[in-house]
This record gives structure tokens, sequence and C-alpha cells, in this order.
């Protein structure tokens, strides 16, 4: 569901009892689903805590700041949608790195390496991004668990002709 940052506090769901929440959340925002999926859901037993996913817009940037720069998810507010976040995360570092070398060595100012960073970083952050964007979008979509089950099935007859 996209929602406002205050959803569940709004919402008018009582997250004090588990049971009791798990349901009345279920019931008031996911009725239209299929009732085998709301017994997969109402039948658990773990404790059910609402977590919500926040993003950044696609092209995200910000301007230049003297002797400062962010890596990995504090860069890349992204939802899970790609399994991206661990990679653009240590590329980040990666390059990073080889700046915080070239700055060692004299080669230039840290205020030089960490704009070629952010020049290296943000249109990989936006490739990223534009991913999963595309992964979020087929998961919610009325067909993303079929197509979803076909790209696993295909993966799987990949790998046993092999």
């Amino acid at each position: 569901m996209r929602v406002p940052g205050d959803f569940f506090k709004t919402c008018r769901v009582d997250w004090t009892g588990t049971e009791t929440a798990r349901k009345e959340y279920i019931q008031r925002y996911f009725s239209h689903i299929h009732d085998d999926l709301v017994r997969v859901l109402t039948s658990s037993t773990h404790k059910f805590t609402p977590r919500a996913f926040y993003e950044l817009p696609i092209r995200f940037r910000w301007s230049f700041r003297l002797g400062v720069t962010l890596i990995g998810d504090a860069v890349h507010v992204f939802t899970p949608f790609a399994g991206e976040c661990v990679n653009a995360g240590m590329k980040d570092a990666l390059i990073l790195a080889q700046e915080i070398v070239r700055i060692r060595n004299e080669e230039k100012s840290l205020d030089e390496g960490l704009k070629d960073y952010e020049e290296e970083m943000f249109p990989r952050s936006i490739r990223v991004a534009v991913k999963k964007a595309k992964g979020k979008e087929g998961y919610f979509s009325g067909t993303g668990a079929k197509e979803f089950a076909d790209r696993i099935k295909a993966h799987y007859d990949e790998v046993r002709e092999k």
C-alpha cells in the first residue's frame, strides 16, 4: 500500500494485541485477497510488527559539501525489490576506497576525491533505483506473483539443463 508516513499511527488499528491487530489490519486493508493467503497470514503465531518501506526519489541527489559524503544504505534508500542494496553499498565502499588511496598518495585533494566518488556514484545509484522501481511495480502488479514464480522456474530449469 502506498500510504502517508504516519499511516500506522492513523489507520485506527490497535497494535497492542498481536492477534487482534493482525486480524483487524487484514480485514480492514486486505479483505480483497484470496482466502488461502488470509489463512496463512492469520495463522501465524509470531509477533505482528507493522513496518514501513521508505525510498528516495529515483533521481535524488544532494549538493556537494566539503569534506563529507555518504555510502551504502545512507545513500541508497530503496525498497528491497531487486536485491541490490548490499551490492550498491559494496561498490560505494570500493570506489570511495580507491579515491582515498588517491588522496593519500596526494594525487588529488580530499574534496576532489569525494566529488569524483559522488560523480561516479549518482548515475550508478539511479540505475539501481530504476531496477528497484521496476521490481516493486512487478511485485505489486496483478500478475506479479505469477511472473516471479515463472522467473524462479526458468532459473531452475536453466540450472538443471547445465
